[in-house]
């Protein structure tokens, strides 16, 4: 990132990327999108991650390029490790800062934004910047979380206040775990056109039929997160103890459910 747009990742130094991000592919997250994609075109993937994402739509747009930046090098470097085993020939990965993209106006055909939006502090600034790169008439697909959408059982006081806080973390990082709602109102603050929305569910817990982690996993995560809770002075020590057997317990009840929902906007340059 840019001096003045160095961004506070709230799930750095954490498990995330690998148990969580890494299970995410162009099938199970991009079915908006994918249908817009064509042989040859030109992609940008922004915030790619480990790049399991990033492989699926490369196999689409084959023999087009892909490039997908983050701002983590050692994610860079997975991202590679797995474009290899792919075996693509038609994807690259660098570092990138989403506010300065080191790309021509008008190069890409489309651009391919998940879960980044929720962890910047201007998130109109990039989605601008990515508006440059695109081509008139190139499309844009985004897909970001809404907390405000998440349904959970068995429900607990505890569990209800370790969301909040997890709201209150991401925000005082510099994001908006509440974003997805927004996506609209900021994607035409951009400059783009043909803004639409729609929205998909994930799903965690044993009672999940079509879990997108498992309880396990999702529970594991949500525990990395107690630590900034307690050291920021947002909870006691007793209050974090709660919070992690509520984690606990939820993981392992058969009726364990989380549902919420991702919200999921197309829009054109």
């Amino acid at each position: 990132m840019t001096e003045n747009a160095t961004e506070n990742y709230t799930w750095r130094d954490t498990n995330v990327a690998k148990e969580v991000h890494g299970v995410r592919t162009a099938a199970n997250v991009g079915g908006f999108f994918t249908p817009f994609l064509r042989s040859g075109m030109r992609l940008l993937d922004c915030g790619c991650g480990p790049g399991s994402i990033t492989v699926g739509l490369a196999e689409l747009v084959a023999p087009g390029e892909v490039i997908g930046i983050d701002a983590s090098a050692d994610l860079i470097a997975r991202a590679q490790e797995n474009a290899a085993i792919a075996g693509l020939s038609n994807a690259t990965f660098q570092t990138g800062d989403v506010y300065s993209l080191p790309f021509a106006d008008d190069s890409f055909d489309a651009v391919w934004v998940h879960a980044l939006l929720e962890h910047l502090h201007d998130p109109v600034a990039a989605l601008t910047e990515m508006r440059r790169v695109l081509k008139p008439g190139g499309i844009i697909g985004v897909r970001e979380l809404d907390l405000d959408s998440l349904l959970i059982g068995p429900e607990s006081p505890a569990l209800v206040r370790f969301f909040a806080l997890f709201i209150r973390l991401t925000r005082e990082n510099g994001g908006d775990a509440q974003i997805g709602k927004k996506l609209a109102a900021l994607l035409t603050a951009a400059g783009f056109q043909d803004v639409g929305m729609s929205a998909t569910v994930e799903q965690s817990g044993l009672a999940a039929r079509q879990p997108f982690v498992s309880a396990g996993v999702f529970a594991s995560n949500m525990m990395a997160l107690l630590e900034p809770f307690e050291t920021r002075g947002y909870a006691t020590a007793a209050e974090i103890a709660e919070m992690r057997q509520a984690l606990t317990d939820w993981a392992q009840s058969p009726e364990s459910i989380l549902i919420g929902l991702r919200c999921d906007v197309l829009a054109h340059k």
